[in-house]
């Protein structure tokens, strides 16, 4: 269920406008929260909230007066609500960025840690004169063991452990 922060958020991110909602929403948002073309702010009002009477202010760049103390701008201005929307952004952002190191983390690894069996047959095809044919048939079953993707901590741990046995024979 959208939080009060949560719709004014996505109004602020779909259609550039902030706004206060005064109301607990507790299973009162019916529809999409970005505004229609050509919608009033009372058909808005009326399609995401439904028929009840939901209390919602706009927030706008005003010149306030020059005797206005700075304590009433202050305490009119919804700065607390302002935090409260830029902190969830900030929230929103840190779980973006995170998710995307998380997943650059998964490519790195996969990049460095595998590679296409092709190179493996490349190089079986390039040396096949040169190869024992149990070397041959040993980097055959490699390719065919390990399928379209070679974990090179795979192949390195099979290629030493087949090199000691041929040693010790």
């Amino acid at each position: 269920m959208p939080s009060k922060q949560n719709i004014s958020y996505h109004l602020l991110q779909g259609a550039g406008l902030m706004i206060k909602v005064n109301e607990k929403l507790d299973g009162l948002v019916k529809a999409r929260i970005p505004p229609r073309k050509g919608e009033t702010f009372k058909q808005w009002k009326a399609r995401v909230f439904g028929n009840h009477q939901i209390d919602v202010e706009v927030y706008s760049l005003y010149a306030p007066p020059p005797q206005t103390r700075m304590s009433t701008l202050i305490r009119d201005g919804g700065g607390s609500y302002i935090k409260q929307m830029i902190n969830l952004f900030g929230r929103h952002k840190d779980v973006l960025l995170q998710e995307g190191v998380e997943q650059a983390k998964d490519d790195v690894t996969e990049l460095f840690s595998t590679y296409p069996a092709e190179i493996l047959q490349q190089i079986l095809d390039d040396h096949r004169a040169n190869l024992h044919p149990a070397a041959h048939e040993f980097i055959k079953g490699l390719i065919v063991d390990e399928g379209g993707k070679l974990s090179s901590e795979v192949v390195l741990e099979r290629l030493v452990l087949a090199y000691s046995h041929a040693l010790n024979r």
